[in-house]
């Protein structure tokens, strides 16, 4: 009942500062310890306060999960409390990620180099397509002509990514676009 009644309580306060925001302090110390008071943007107040209640959900998602970790999960209460728990983590993980796309400067790199990893071992190693292939069947040669098309332009987006020919969010776009694609351009 313990264990329950501070988890709601920590739920209830990761909530609060989600709803709320975190504070924004806009004073700094001088040399003298005499506060100075800092003007900034309207932007860059919400970037600061952003970044602010992405650290502490940093910290509030390991502590969570460290708690996950170290429970044990032997009876059908213990499981249930896991459960909670994981759901927890699960909904810190959640907001903190959504936090990370804005506050990150770096996550646009992040997230095309992953996408272009996926792509590349989803268009390369897609078992039914090779068995498809090997059975000669002339129904699914329009297939095949796109498959081999999109993996020529998975290659011509990494490699402009390599060369930095083109910004990473048009680099982006169109391996987004090159995804869903379902026939050759002409």
């Amino acid at each position: 009942m313990n264990n329950r009644i501070i988890g709601l309580t920590t739920f209830l306060g990761i909530s609060t500062l989600l709803a709320v925001g975190c504070s924004n302090n806009n004073t700094e110390l001088a040399s003298n310890n005499k506060p100075v008071i800092v003007s900034l943007t309207p932007d860059e107040q919400q970037l600061s306060t952003k970044k602010e209640c992405f650290a502490q959900l940093k910290v509030a998602f390991e502590t969570e999960k460290a708690k996950l970790e170290a429970m044990s999960s032997r009876t059908p209460e213990e499981i249930e409390k896991n459960v909670e728990q994981g759901r927890k983590v699960k909904e810190i993980g959640w907001e903190l990620g959504l936090l990370e796309k804005e506050v990150d400067p770096d996550y646009p790199r992040r997230e095309l180099e992953s996408k272009l990893v996926s792509s590349k071992q989803h268009f390369n190693g897609n078992e039914l397509l090779h068995h498809y292939k090997r059975t000669n069947n002339p129904k699914y040669n329009a297939l095949f002509i796109l498959l081999e098309y999109k993996k020529e332009q998975i290659a011509q987006i990494e490699k402009e990514y390599q060369e930095k020919s083109k910004a990473i969010p048009n680099l982006l776009q169109e391996l987004d676009e090159l995804i869903v694609m379902t026939e050759i351009p002409k």
